[in-house]
């Protein structure tokens, strides 16, 4: 078929349990999810996303949520 693509894995949810990142009970993903597609793609800088990060949520919630993108950059399976 002549296409070009990437693909990366990284448990999400496995992060974001041990992180404590839920919302009624759910693990929320969304972060670690940013990290392994900055990853898997190079399309901005890891850095940067953690300055958004903490500038949309600054504090606790921003430093458990830098810590989930970080895992799951650090983690993302690509190939």
């Amino acid at each position: 078929m002549g296409l070009d693509f990437k693909v990366a894995t990284v448990n999400a949810t496995d992060i974001a349990l041990r992180l404590g990142l839920l919302t009624a009970g759910l693990p929320i993903v969304n972060t670690a999810m940013l990290g392994s597609l900055v990853k898997a793609t190079g399309v901005v800088n890891i850095d940067s996303v953690f300055k958004t990060i903490v500038e949309e949520w600054p504090g606790r919630a921003g430093e458990v949520n830098i810590a989930a993108a970080k895992a799951a950059y650090e983690n993302a399976v690509t190939g």
